[in-house]
């Protein structure tokens, strides 16, 4: 089952005729800080090798976090490039942009990207209104980073352009 946890503690029961098993577990959503990741078109999180949970994508919502337009989906095929297929398998195509609402100051933001469809699309990226990548096309699974600043309480936002395609 999808479990959508709440900020803190969440209890979790299961119980099967005179079986019953129980777990706590403590989330605490890491939009304000440190290293936060999210599984682009992916209706599920994700644990990658070295460890780092990736957030189920969801929408956005003001003081909070998540794409703006666009549609998911998915492939099952094997993605070249890397070793995270399932990662890669999800994602998010012809949406405008991602926003993150964070504290003023700097990080570093990097994007994993994948072409799964067979007619390539050609796209730009902005971060925050500086272009980082011009007329991408792929053909494995790739990753760029770029330093940014969020200033005067604006966060971060993720803008994408497509050339050709969605």
């Amino acid at each position: 089952w999808n479990v959508e946890l709440i900020s803190g503690p969440n209890s979790i029961r299961a119980q099967a005729g005179r079986f019953e098993d129980r777990v706590t577990i403590v989330y605490a959503d890491r939009t304000g800080g440190g290293l936060f990741a999210v599984n682009a078109g992916g209706h599920y999180g994700y644990l990658d090798e070295a460890h780092v949970y990736w957030e189920p994508d969801r929408a956005y919502t003001p003081g909070s976090w998540g794409y703006v337009g666009g549609k998911p989906s998915r492939t099952h095929h094997r993605i070249f490039g890397t070793n995270e297929d399932a990662l890669y398998q999800a994602v998010r195509e012809g949406m405008d942009r991602y926003r993150f609402d964070v504290p003023d100051g700097v990080y570093e933001v990097t994007l994993g990207f994948v072409e799964p469809a067979t007619d390539p699309r050609v796209f730009s990226v902005a971060v925050n209104g500086t272009t980082m990548m011009t007329d991408l096309e792929l053909y494995t699974a790739t990753q760029r980073s770029v330093i940014t600043e969020a200033r005067s309480g604006t966060g971060i936002r993720i803008e994408f352009t497509a050339t050709s395609g969605d």
